[in-house]
């Protein structure tokens, strides 16, 4: 059976934590365009375009954008400072270029001749104005921002100097996101028109008049922009669809020409001469926080912790959800990351015996009740069931604390809970690690601290090299799993189907669940 919904494509929440570059924190951009402001002015456009949306926006507010499907939706009306390609690699945006004068210290010369939808223009001292704001605003996108930015200074128009209290090697990739997203200085000013208003320097200009929120998006194509030909469609229509069956049915009578899928789907697909995109995404595993044994005492001994892990037939369980396409793993980093590790990738065999005589000799021979946060938004609740019935043999139950998507969210930065169910996502090595376990980090919520954990995540932040860094980041990896903080299962795996004779060239971007639009170009 093929458990799915749609929220599971946006799963990122504040934890946004598995590679999405190959190691390349680029130290530099170079630019691609024509002249400084690339392909400006009048381009013709082609047929327009109807994506279908397995989620809506929670407002036009970049800062409450996650790494899903939102995403694009939002690309649509704001460019980024950096744009992210398919294969992890970068290239200029509002940014022409940008490199590290120190570790703490990040510069970027900006794109001139570039305005915003109210004619104000785009310069340093707009960037510095948003991104002084995500410093201060901890949300699921400006969280690595947030947790280490001193400060942002306009330099002169067209130079933006980002100054770090902590080296931070993944800037590169955190701009390349929603929150290197720009908003107009105007609009920033009344923080509560950026629900239902975008003012940005986007391809796209958005059509109140032909939208329903959290319905349908309807944006025209501006008559010029800076990078015309990356956005050769007319108008550009995305339809909320949240069931993957209906979407699929709707791509296939023509009623959407981009729509996300299912594995049992592909002989369907490929039958209706549909063309389709996938790759693995999330990371699901239970972050076993309570790691000093605060509020259940158990989990203080990493016996226990490590028969947790012991007790998961991880092979199992993503076969259910994800078919053969999913992939099973403890291991939080995928083979795209730097720091990956072959070789800690089955560290936790199925064992339940093993698992039992660990709880044993940690004096808990029949087990303890272990109450877990989950939301059914993205799926979580389902795992978690998967996983308890699990654990159960061994004795530990699960006393599942299910809550709305946004109280989850909420809680994810609280000490209520003792172990959280949540799929990691969307960010490089070091940021991954460091933002979800690091002794400061708000999403470790009790601050367990371990000497050797923090000692690799400081050398990754600093370090000279990408080698030297994916070592650091390759023994921080294996003290997680050693210490067992938390309990993981594996893989998704993310489908998008496409009519291409409507639009090619989509491509999953390296670790995000969406292709973004700005590759794609009409089909035949």
């Amino acid at each position: 059976m093929y458990f799915r919904t749609s929220k599971l494509l946006g799963a990122t929440a504040l934890v946004a934590v598995v590679a999405l570059a190959a190691c390349s924190s680029s130290s530099k951009g170079t630019s691609t365009s024509t002249g400084n402001n690339g392909s400006s002015g009048k381009t013709a456009s082609v047929a327009s375009l109807t994506v279908g949306s397995p989620s809506g926006t929670n407002g036009f507010d970049p800062y409450n954008c996650g790494y899903g499907p939102e995403q694009n939706i939002l690309l649509a009306g704001y460019d980024t400072l950096i744009r992210a390609a398919p294969d992890g690699t970068f290239a200029p945006s509002l940014a022409l270029s940008w490199k590290y004068t120190s570790p703490t210290v990040f510069t970027m010369t900006l794109r001139t001749g570039v305005t915003f939808a109210d004619g104000s223009p785009m310069n340093a001292a707009a960037v510095a104005a948003n991104l002084t704001r995500a410093s201060k605003t901890f949300a699921q996108i400006t969280a690595p921002l947030a947790l280490g930015m001193q400060s942002v200074k306009a330099v002169n128009p067209t130079e933006v100097t980002i100054t770090l209290r902590t080296p931070n090697p993944d800037l590169t990739t955190i701009l390349s996101t929603c929150a290197g997203m720009i908003v107009s200085p105007k609009l920033l000013g009344t923080p509560t028109k950026m629900a239902t208003t975008m003012d940005g320097t986007g391809p796209y200009d958005y059509d109140a008049g032909a939208s329903i929120a959290g319905s349908s998006y309807t944006f025209h194509k501006k008559p010029t922009y800076w990078d015309s030909a990356k956005f050769p469609f007319k108008t550009v229509v995305f339809k909320v669809i949240t069931d993957f069956n209906t979407a699929f049915n709707a791509i296939r009578s023509g009623q959407l020409d981009i729509a996300v899928g299912t594995p049992p789907e592909i002989p369907s697909a490929k039958a209706s001469d549909l063309a389709s995109v996938q790759g693995n995404i999330n990371f699901y595993a239970v972050d076993l926080r309570d790691r000093e044994g605060t509020l259940v005492p158990a989990l203080k001994d990493v016996r226990v912790r490590q028969a947790l892990n012991y007790a998961i037939d991880r092979d199992a369980i993503i076969k259910t959800f994800f078919e053969d396409l999913g992939r099973p793993t403890d291991q939080l980093l995928n083979p795209h990351a730097g720091g990956y590790d072959s070789g800690v990738d089955n560290t936790y065999p199925y064992n339940v015996q093993k698992a039992k005589d660990l709880l044993t000799a940690a004096g808990y021979p029949n087990g303890f009740t272990l109450p877990v946060l989950s939301t059914q938004g993205f799926q979580l609740d389902q795992i978690l069931q998967a996983i308890s019935g699990y654990w159960s043999k061994i004795g530990v139950k699960v006393q599942d604390e299910v809550e709305p998507v946004s109280s989850w969210e909420t809680q994810l930065i609280t000490n209520k809970y003792p172990a959280i169910i949540f799929p990691f996502s969307g960010l490089p090595g070091y940021t991954a690690l460091d933002q979800s376990f690091g002794s400061a980090s708000p999403l470790n919520p009790f601050h367990t601290a371990n000497t050797a954990l923090d000692a690799d995540l400081a050398t990754a932040a600093s370090a000279p090299s990408q080698a030297n860094r994916d070592t650091a980041i390759k023994s921080a990896q294996k003290t997680l799993l050693d210490q067992a903080w938390y309990a993981g299962v594996g893989y998704d795996d993310v489908i998008w189907f496409t009519n291409p004779k409507k639009v090619t060239g989509l491509q999953m971007q390296l670790n995000q669940s969406v292709p973004h639009f700005y590759n794609w170009q009409p089909g035949s």
